[in-house]
C-alpha cells in the first residue's frame, strides 16, 4: 500500500483544495437555486401580465373580445398546442376553453377555481407532463 507524505506542503496542499471543492460547489449550488427561483418568478409574472391583459381586454372588449385576443395568442406561437386557455365564471363553471384534448391528463380543477374565487389571488400549480421531463405552470 502507498503510503502518502507526511509533509506540511501536502497536507497544505490537500486542505486548500479540499476547500476550495466545497466553495465551488456551494456556489454552484447558490448559483443554480438562485437562477432557478429567478426563472420561477420571472414565468410566474408572465402569466399574471397576461391574465392582467385579459381582463383588460374583458372590461374594454367583454367575452367575444377575450376569445380574439386568446386566438391571436394562440396564433402567434409557434406551437399552439402547447398552450391552453380556460376561463370560469365566478361560481367556477367553464364557459370557455383551449382544445384541451391534449392535457387530459390535468386534475380535476373544480376544487383551486372555487379557491380563487374565494381568496382573489393567483395560485399557481406545477403539474408533471406526462413523457417528458419537465412540468407546466398553470394559474
Amino acid at each position: 500500500m502507498t503510503r502518502l507524505p507526511n509533509t506540511l506542503a501536502f497536507r497544505l496542499t490537500f486542505w486548500y483544495t479540499l476547500v476550495v471543492i466545497v466553495l465551488i460547489t456551494a456556489a454552484f449550488n447558490a448559483s443554480y437555486f438562485l437562477l432557478s427561483k429567478a426563472l420561477k418568478d420571472s414565468f410566474e409574472q408572465e402569466l399574471i401580465d397576461d391574465i392582467d391583459e385579459f381582463q383588460t381586454v374583458f372590461k374594454n372588449s367583454g367575452l367575444e373580445g377575450v376569445k380574439r385576443e386568446i386566438e391571436r395568442d394562440m396564433i402567434k406561437t409557434e406551437e399552439a398546442e402547447v398552450i391552453f386557455f380556460q376561463l370560469f365564471d365566478k361560481d367556477g363553471i367553464r364557459f370557455y376553453s383551449s382544445d384541451l384534448s391534449r392535457w387530459e391528463f390535468l386534475p380535476d380543477s373544480d376544487d383551486l377555481v372555487k379557491q380563487v374565487i374565494s381568496s382573489k389571488q393567483f395560485i399557481f400549480q406545477s403539474v408533471p407532463m406526462p413523457g417528458e421531463s419537465f412540468d407546466i405552470k398553470a394559474a
